[in-house]
């Protein structure tokens, strides 16, 4: 993935965690009053990576209308680089 590519990512990736963390968390505790789930926290982050998973691949299938498995390894690669970073604005947002 070339870096113009991955540093559009990474910009879709910073403006859309805010929006999907703010639109996702009342639907998943609604959610967790239907399923048994040891950690709300756990449960959203893995929420938030998989939709953020999606939106990077979409991205590159709207740009290229081909996503390669070098590209969607390098997607998780870079989501799984910021799951501490993500993983923090959550329990940030719990605790308030």
């Amino acid at each position: 993935m070339d870096e113009k590519t991955r540093g559009f990512i990474e910009k879709s990736i910073d403006s859309n965690l805010y929006k999907i963390l703010k639109s996702s968390e009342k639907p998943l505790k609604d959610l967790t009053d239907e399923i048994l789930v040891k950690s709300f926290s756990e449960l959203w982050l893995g929420f938030v990576l998989g939709t953020l998973d999606m939106f990077c691949g979409t991205i590159l299938v709207i740009d290229r209308q081909k996503l390669t498995r070098k590209e969607q390894a390098e997607i998780k690669k870079m989501l799984k680089r910021r799951v501490p970073e993500i993983a923090e604005k959550i329990s940030r947002k719990l605790a308030k």
